[in-house]
């Protein structure tokens, strides 16, 4: 089986996406402690945005024979909707907090992400 083939990089997509809902449902009891800081920021928003590296990674290589415009322009905009309705989730779970700065984070997840998709573009290219 090839790793880079579509149809393994969609379904290891999905699987991702389900993992996350799951990280963003899960209840923890007050077990796992991230609001320490790390060089001045919460540790939570470290999380955050390495939960979020993957998504465009994937979407880089699942689309990499595509223009980049097309990934700038149409998959990007998803993936932010997608960070923002992770975090939308909080606000209907008692045991969880909506916090603007998890979707910042998100965020900068999402475009490390997209920094690495295209180095990863450039050197499968």
């Amino acid at each position: 089986m090839n790793i880079l083939s579509e149809k393994f990089l969609s379904s290891l997509f999905k699987i991702y996406l389900t993992v996350v809902l799951i990280l963003m449902v899960i209840k923890t009891n007050g077990r796992i402690k991230l609001a320490d800081t790390i060089w001045g920021f919460r540790g939570d928003h470290f999380v955050h945005s390495t939960i979020f590296i993957p998504y465009m990674i994937l979407i880089g290589l699942i689309y990499r024979n595509e223009p980049l415009k097309m990934i700038i322009t149409k998959k990007l905009p998803l993936a932010f909707l997608f960070a923002a309705i992770c975090e939308s989730i909080h606000l209907f779970l008692p045991y969880r907090t909506f916090s603007i700065f998890d979707f910042f984070a998100n965020c900068i997840g999402l475009s490390i992400g997209l920094g690495l998709s295209l180095l990863l573009r450039k050197i499968l290219n």
